[in-house]
């Protein structure tokens, strides 16, 4: 154990518990453990943190239907009450009950320490919801949007939500918003703008689309990511449109000084419910990626013709979106704001790799006409990848 004049007073709180507490005693094998997390942030009721490989690969749990054993590698979120202890699922299962023992036990860098329960607020894994070490590779978010409290400091990220409210979802619960007075961001630590390759992908449902796009110069937009509150331009966006800048409609991406992607002409359709791509269910949950590289993006197993995307509009260009699963428009470096461009001095600011960035759903200042949209299971990650899902085959 650390000196005590070396410890600060959240490590000298912990160091108390530590000599007080008892581990967990749970019956564990190796097959189990080698499945466990690698690192836990543990959260006390004195708001202190602490990460640290947990000491067990499960968790006796006594529910109302009897008593289970929990594997830590199927767990997104323990939350601790007087009465007992939350579980959330990486399936979206939730359970309540009490665990076996009186405390969790972490090993960290200044050696293990017991947590009694009764001084637990949370317990999260570390990379929380991405449970498939091949998927998790290059994850840089993984936000739930299940709840209007979300922690996702595991990804040293901030959701930030103000009347909102928490609905039914496609599987699980998610985020609703559009009322009056709606907001809803995520700070991340970095920017997508300055990122090679990447994807954003997410669940959304519009329960509105016959609501008219552009209508009082508004789109119906699903994100916009700006570097600061209050920019006068967003550095990427993915929106429905009637009409942007005179080039597209439908569904249209943009990535700032560079490619403009969209499913049709301008004005050719005036509202969410004439896409063709959302298969006659417009108000229905349907899957968005927005992915981009800039070394130009090919994936030879998309199929010949997706929704009259053809495969040979592909090669050379930079960004791509889906819907479902399935491409449904594409772009090259449209739009230059190359060096000495009339748009230069902006490009050099959103390029800066030390920027960080705020990625909005709702009330970033710019478009305050309120839509209802519900949102879930938003994934960020580093590299051009096309969603894998069920059902969906190229």
């Amino acid at each position: 154990m650390l000196p005590t004049k070396q410890m600060n007073k959240p490590f000298l709180s912990l160091a108390l518990l530590a000599a007080v507490s008892m581990a967990v005693c749970i019956p564990q094998d190796a097959d189990a453990q080698a499945d466990a997390p690698t690192k836990v942030k543990v959260v006390l009721r004195d708001k202190s943190q602490l990460v640290g490989t947990p000491g067990v690969s499960s968790l006796e749990l006594a529910a109302g239907f009897g008593k289970i054993s929990v594997p830590l590698a199927q767990i997104t979120l323990l939350t601790f009450t007087k009465d007992g202890v939350t579980v959330r699922l990486a399936n979206k299962d939730v359970l309540t009950g009490t665990l076996a023992g009186t405390a969790f036990e972490v090993e960290t860098t200044f050696g293990k320490v017991s947590f009694p329960y009764a001084q637990i607020e949370s317990v999260q894994p570390v990379a929380a919801g991405a449970r498939n070490v091949d998927n998790r590779k290059g994850l840089l978010l993984h936000a739930q949007l299940d709840s209007d409290t979300e922690d996702l400091s595991a990804f040293n990220a901030r959701l930030e939500v103000n009347n909102v409210q928490v609905v039914e979802g496609r599987d699980g619960k998610a985020l609703l918003l559009g009322a009056e007075g709606t907001k809803a961001f995520i700070d991340l630590p970095f920017s997508p703008y300055t990122m090679p390759e990447g994807t954003i992908e997410f669940w959304a449902k519009l329960p509105q689309p016959k609501l008219k796009m552009n209508y009082g110069g508004q789109a119906l937009r699903l994100f916009t990511v700006r570097h600061k509150p209050g920019d006068d331009f967003p550095a990427l966006c993915l929106a429905f449109d009637e009409n942007c800048v005179g080039l597209k409609g439908g569904l249209r991406g943009l990535i700032w000084g560079g490619p403009l992607a969209g499913t049709h002409s301008p004005h050719q359709v005036s509202s969410v419910k004439e896409i063709e791509a959302l298969n006659d269910a417009p108000d229905g949950w349907h899957h968005y990626a927005f992915i981009w590289k800039w070394d130009g993006l090919d994936f030879p197993e998309v199929q010949e013709k997706t929704f009259g995307f053809q495969k040979d509009q592909l090669p050379g260009n930079v960004l791509l979106l889906t819907i479902d699963g399935k491409p449904v428009a594409s772009a090259g470096k449209t739009l230059g704001a190359e060096e000495g461009g009339p748009f230069s001095n902006q490009y050099a600011h959103l390029r800066n790799p030390e920027i960080t960035s705020r990625l909005f759903f709702f009330g970033d200042g710019h478009y305050h006409r309120a839509f209802p949209l519900a949102l879930s299971d938003l994934k960020i990650w580093d590299h051009a990848r096309l969603p894998v899902l069920e059902g969906v085959n190229f």
